[in-house]
């Protein structure tokens, strides 16, 4: 059934699938989790780098789709001048905690010599009508002001996630167009100020729009 679509949306959470799209039920087709809005199915990643890369490599390994959609909540850097319930059409992410730090400098596998990926940030195709943002994609979420800032600094990226970069290089491994629609749900860091109702509705319209 899956092989059928042109456009399939990915989800990292159940939680994100209810709060966006409003649904509950889902159901599996070759070990893959999936659910339908407006006639597009919806298939859930799973949460951080490794489950997105998981997901995605197998998938793409399995089905070809024209269009792979990565969608979902995301911090926003305070300096990026993002606003809460904004969404953005992310266009490159980064293995931002991928490297050493030693408490004062991050320093990237790239730095070292041993680089994820020759080509740097991961790219996707820009959505018309949004902001293009820069991302990184960690595993380590700073909950304090001085992490969240090494972050930024060193990408000089918007946004925050915790899976796109990892979706990302299995789209371009797999030589399948993806694209990563997010909504900024909070600010990273300290007093990060959290607000998934406006996130998840205007994610919600955002996705429409597009379909």
């Amino acid at each position: 059934m899956l092989s059928e679509y042109a456009t399939v949306l990915f989800v990292p959470t159940a939680k994100e699938l209810s709060k966006i799209f409003g649904i509950r039920e889902t159901a599996r087709e070759k070990g893959f989790e999936y659910a339908f809005f407006k006639n597009t199915p919806v298939v859930l990643t799973g949460i951080g780098k490794t489950n997105a890369a998981i997901t995605a490599s197998a998938f793409f390994g399995t089905y070809r789709p024209e269009k792979a959609i990565l969608t979902g909540i995301c911090g926003a850097y305070r300096a990026s001048g993002l606003k809460i319930g904004e969404t953005v059409s992310v266009v490159e992410d980064n293995f931002a905690d991928e490297g050493s730090y030693d408490g004062f400098r991050l320093v990237s596998l790239a730095e070292k010599g041993m680089p994820l990926w020759e080509g740097g940030a991961v790219p996707f195709a820009p959505l018309d009508g949004f902001f293009n943002a820069v991302s990184n994609t960690v595993s380590l979420l700073p909950a304090e002001n001085g992490l969240s800032e090494i972050y930024r600094a060193k990408t000089g990226a918007h946004v925050e996630n915790m899976e796109g970069a990892s979706f990302g290089l299995a789209a371009v491994k797999a030589g399948i167009r993806a694209f990563q629609l997010r909504a900024v749900s909070n600010y990273c860091g300290a007093m990060p100020e959290w607000n998934i109702a406006s996130a998840s509705s205007a994610l919600r319209l955002a996705v429409e729009s597009i379909l």
